[in-house]
């Protein structure tokens, strides 16, 4: 404001849509930020400016005809080396390793943090043909969710069962320990990556099943997404999966073509 108004602060009643062209404008060229960062000022000053319009306390929303697009951000996750790695490098402390089997869980069930933190025995179930399934509603947003039990996820399982005394599956330290854990085990490992406990996610997601051939549909069932929409987000087209198709598709077509 103090560069293109020469001022230090507006009143909300006298924001235009130029302030807000300019201002995306700024964010984006003057100060050079990512596009999911200009999304997230953005955002911001949209929610503000709602609030005001909705209290009476603007006379007009100036974004009701201000449109831009906010990026999809990249979806960051495992590959299948680096899965492995995961798995198989000793590790200096039990903490660490037991951060990393909660990490792994996730990486092989696509369950989120707040879910595995409160799982409990009781959504746990075995099938008439010996398979283990967990279901229940995700805390996020309350849809439901059910996932059929690898077998790493089931070794996991049961290498802790019983021993948290409170029917809770996993005693898990907090979201932000974890991460700092996590940090600190790709360097060992040589993950060259930004590990969180979200990103066991978009490996299940990515890595376990869409390069494996599960469908979109039923991925997002697993996920326990609301709608298909949302699981297209993690359908990063990966080299693998390019093979994996392309193959398939000489196969079907060498009966039917011929050189």
């Amino acid at each position: 404001m103090r560069k293109e108004y020469n001022v230090s602060d507006m009143p909300l009643a006298e924001l235009e849509q130029s302030f807000i062209e300019q201002y995306h404008v700024y964010l984006k060229s003057d100060l050079g930020l990512k596009p999911t960062t200009v999304s997230g000022y953005l955002k911001c000053l949209k929610y503000v400016v709602k609030i005001a319009f909705n209290n009476g306390w603007m006379p007009r929303n100036p974004f009701s005809l201000y449109q831009y697009t906010a990026p999809n951000p990249e979806r960051s996750f495992l590959t299948e080396d680096e899965l492995r790695r995961m798995m198989t490098t000793e590790l200096r402390y039990k903490r660490q390793d037991y951060n990393r089997d909660m990490f792994l869980f996730s990486c092989f069930t696509g369950i989120c943090y707040a879910d595995m933190a409160s799982l409990t025995y009781d959504r746990i179930e075995q099938d008439a043909q010996g398979e283990w399934w967990i279901s229940g509603n995700r805390q996020k947003t309350e849809t439901r969710y059910v996932v059929k039990l690898l077998p790493y996820a089931l070794f996991i399982l049961n290498k802790y069962r019983g021993l948290t005394g409170d029917g809770r599956v996993f005693a898990m330290s907090t979201l932000d320990s974890i991460d700092d854990s996590l940090k600190n085990i790709a360097r060992e490992c040589g993950i060259d990556k930004q590990l969180s406990f979200h990103l066991a996610r978009h490996t299940y997601a990515t890595t376990i099943c869409l390069s494996n051939g599960v469908s979109l549909e039923t991925l997002s069932k697993m996920l326990g997404h609301k709608n298909i929409t949302t699981t297209q987000i993690y359908a990063k087209v990966t080299p693998p999966m390019i093979d994996r198709e392309v193959t398939m598709l000489r196969e079907k077509l060498a009966t039917k073509f011929s050189v």
